[in-house]
């Protein structure tokens, strides 16, 4: 049987290397953009190619910008189809026409989308693929003249660019792995768009060591190795089994409501998984709220825990639907960690229970103040009397301010109800939570005699091991300058998921990079920018991190406008990769990162200065950190700085407009401005103030919901602000932009406001959505950071209304003569 799978694997592994190395040659010479039915007859001549004959000329005689090219189609006895294929880069962004004379039987690709002979195109800063498909008959030649008018731009054959939108769409995006415990086979969850931007997963499966090629599942996610010889996957709201001798795949259980967290036991035999239910009730014209909780869009919805057996002929409930936040298995019993939902502070409890598999005797450990904001995460035995879980490194307490999302290691005796927090004095805080970076493994992993776990510490990515025995707590080495974001320790080696600035997401054993998740049509084009990490000491004392990429083709000699990019709230920037920071340096901006107090990963008092702050700490950091970096890189331009981000980031923008003058222009996202209506308007407002209203509340504190609202200091706005929102946020309700917008105007200010309709909370539901808010961005800075107008005016003409009536002839009889 294992002969057999072995043969089988390596017949695979052929078959797949041979198809991508034929794929490789296609792609390479026809380009990627080359999506074209051929006529009935024609054959493909793959030559693509910048003509030698071509000429290259302008009105005033120099070489490097493009207006004509004279192109050769010689004649032959049968049809066929001749590529040319050629970039065009530009400085700022250009309108004009591409315009081809002489034949008019051809297709035309900008940027892989056709566009219409002589028809007008629009080019944003940087390379343009530009693709011409000629369709010749057979016995007809010509002399083809291409011109791109009123474009100023230089051409080259050459295909490495840095990143622009046209390559988002080509992204992968690791977002979970595992590993079975002998090390031999790897199953990473991989996130893809097709060609219309829509989202899909699948799970790529690496046998035996070779990481030269890979089996993918699409559709299948949440793998889990049961042994070394079988992998448990979710498709959907079906379980399926992959033998890994045979390949067999066999569907183990269907379903009705969706399913998620699976696990398998010790032996292998059986497989655990929860099942969500939500409950749907008569539609009414209102809805009666009783409870606080009620507000929130989940508390419908409840989980069960159930089991199957792995060939799916026994299944069994082992809890009915509760808030069950997390669970797990072991010495024939499960562990649970529920959520009581309650109407007073904190809202909700921890409930932890414990249940034999063979009678389903239920037993109540204990009633925990640790996970109403932050609920308990990864539970793992350690014995049969010992479970390990993250949580919180302080139970809520109204009277003590703190920051309830830093966390660390707790221990709980099943025995006598006790938790113990570990290492609650270090630095790190528990699992990953940086800016960007999506946490893609497992928090805790159960060894011999220890507990392995990753941490957020300054910003980057960190794997410990926590010694039971003598309480030792050791760093595991992992990739070099790497951002790591998940890991599994095996009997063959260490394995971690890491990425950075300028490396894409990869797979690694050690230091040895075994697998880069991105097509490799895209890494040979793509060329990312290099950053470099600064630190220095505040005049509060505390040492602040910071990230500086460089503009793409960075000549130290001239002088560059500056992007600042920050959260403010409680997590930290790091350098994880993600295409954003590349595409505004590829605009020709430094772009810089920095983590003003309030962060977790560098110690509980950083992290408290969180509580009550509201722009007061974090916003004169992030004024200190910008003008500090201006001080150090002689290449920024200290009159071209400008800032944005996001939900409280948003806030700090709207902040800062008043606060500052130093930048001339910021953008706030789904930020707010009001900090009382926030608390109680959105679902997570009061539960998000019990860290950032810490003890607050309108009726006590005017100082902090009146004084520190942006909304109540618009008469003090002094630069111009774009606010984006969407219009289902109900984490930050739109409202929050709707009111600012509104003071702002009032007051004859400048500001725009941009909604996004049924965007929630991020405003990157719709794949367009999220290229319209980048490109609105730009656009926003290119206007006040380098006073080029362009590209904001022509997305302000292309997307607004063009409000015209139609003449009432067409309702009335009417004939314009006033009869």
């Amino acid at each position: 049987m294992k002969f057999k799978g072995w043969v089988m694997r390596r017949f695979l592994s052929l078959l797949f290397v041979l198809f991508s190395f034929v794929l490789s040659i296609y792609a390479t010479e026809v380009g990627r953009a080359l999506e074209v039915i051929l006529p009935d007859g024609y054959t493909l001549n793959t030559e693509t190619y910048l003509s030698k004959d071509s000429v290259f000329i302008t009105e005033n005689g120099e070489v490097h910008p493009f207006e004509t090219s004279n192109i050769s189609l010689p004649e032959a006895k049968h049809p066929y189809t001749k590529a040319v294929f050629f970039y065009a880069k530009v400085d700022s962004f250009q309108k004009g026409k591409v315009k081809v004379e002489n034949y008019k039987d051809l297709k035309i690709y900008l940027d892989g989308k056709e566009v219409k002979n002589n028809s007008d195109i629009a080019l944003t800063t940087g390379k343009h693929r530009f693709l011409l498909v000629f369709f010749v008959k057979a016995g007809v030649s010509a002399n083809v003249k291409i011109e791109l008018k009123d474009i100023d731009c230089t051409i080259t054959s050459d295909i490495k660019k840095h990143i622009d939108h046209n390559d988002y769409i080509d992204f992968w995006y690791p977002y979970y792995f595992t590993v079975s415990d002998d090390g031999e086979n790897v199953a990473v969850v991989v996130s893809k768009r097709d060609k219309k931007g829509k989202r899909k997963v699948e799970t790529d499966l690496f046998l035996n060591n070779d990481f030269s090629h890979f089996l993918a599942f699409e559709g299948f996610k949440n793998p889990v190795f049961s042994g070394n010889d079988c992998l448990i996957m979710l498709k959907g709201k079906d379980i399926y089994s992959l033998d890994l001798d045979s390949l067999e795949l066999k569907k183990v259980f269907s379903s009705e409501k969706p399913v998620s967290n699976l696990s398998v036991s010790e032996d292998g035999n059986i497989i655990y998984f929860l099942v969500s239910d939500t409950f749907k009730g008569k539609k009414r014209d209102y809805e009666i709220l009783t409870h606080l909780y009620e507000k929130t869009p989940f508390y419908k919805t409840k989980k069960a825990l159930f089991s199957v057996s792995i060939d799916g002929k026994t299944l069994r409930k082992i809890e009915d639907p509760a808030y069950i936040d997390a669970y797990t298995v072991g010495f024939n019993k499960v562990v649970i960690f529920k959520s009581k939902l309650i109407d007073s502070y904190p809202w909700a409890k921890t409930v932890v229970i414990e249940k034999d598999l063979t009678y389903l005797k239920e037993r109540k450990i204990g009633e925990y103040n640790i996970g109403s904001e932050n609920p308990v995460g990864n539970p793992v035995f350690f014995d049969k009397n010992t479970v390990f879980f993250t949580a919180q490194k302080e139970e809520y307490n109204e009277k003590k301010p703190a920051n309830y999302y830093d966390n660390c290691l707790y221990s709980l005796s099943l025995e006598s109800g006790k938790l113990t927090p570990i290492a609650k004095d270090k630095k790190f805080t528990t699992g990953i939570d940086i800016i960007y970076a999506y946490q893609t493994s497992n928090t805790l992993q159960k060894l011999d005699n220890s507990i392995a776990f990753i941490a957020t510490e300054e910003g980057k990515g960190e794997v410990y091991v926590y010694n039971v025995e003598n309480s030792e707590i050791k760093k595991i080495e992992k990739p070099k300058n790497l951002l790591t974001t998940g890991f599994k320790i095996t009997d063959n080696g260490n394995y971690f998921i890491a990425s950075d600035f300028n490396h894409f997401p990869a797979l690694y054993r050690g230091d040895k990079r075994l697998f880069v998740f991105e097509p490799q049509s895209l890494q040979k084009r793509i060329v990312l920018s290099p950053y470099d990490f600064y630190k220095f000491k505040s005049k509060t004392g505390y040492e602040i991190n910071n990230y500086l990429i460089y503009p793409a083709n960075y000549d130290k000699n001239k002088k560059y406008p500056l992007i600042v990019f920050y959260y403010g709230g409680v997590v930290p920037c790091g350098n994880p990769f993600h295409p954003v920071f590349q595409y505004l340096s590829n605009n020709g901006y430094f772009v810089f990162l920095t983590t003003p107090r309030g962060a977790v990963g560098k110690g509980e008092k950083f992290a408290a200065e969180h509580c009550n702050e509201w722009g007061e700490k974090s916003a004169a950091d992030l004024i200190e950190a910008t003008e500090w970096i201006c001080s150090q890189v002689k290449s920024i331009d200290k009159e071209k700085l400008g800032a944005y981000s996001g939900s409280y980031g948003g806030f700090l923008a709207n902040t800062l407009a008043y606060k500052t003058t130093l930048f001339k222009a910021l953008v706030s996202e789904y930020g707010i401005s009001n900090i009382a209506s926030y608390w109680g308007g959105g679902y997570w407002g009061y539960l998000y103030g019990m860290t950032a209203l810490h003890g607050s509340y309108p009726w006590n504190a005017k100082s902090v919901y009146v004084d520190k609202s942006p909304l109540f200091n618009a008469d003090k706005v002094k630069t111009p602000l774009l606010l984006m929102h969407g219009t289902s946020d109900v984490n930050v309700p739109t409202i929050e932009s709707d009111q600012f917008f509104t003071a702002l105007k009032v007051l004859g200010k400048d500001c725009v406001y941009i909604r996004f309709f049924n965007e929630d909370h991020g405003m990157k539901g719709k794949f367009s959505n999220w290229i319209a808010q980048e490109n609105f961005l730009v656009a926003w800075f290119d206007k006040y950071l380098k006073g080029e107008s362009g590209y904001w005016d022509y997305l302000m003409e292309k997307n607004r209304d063009k409000i015209k009536h139609t003449p009432f002839k067409d309702y009335f009889n009417y004939n314009g003569e006033g009869k």
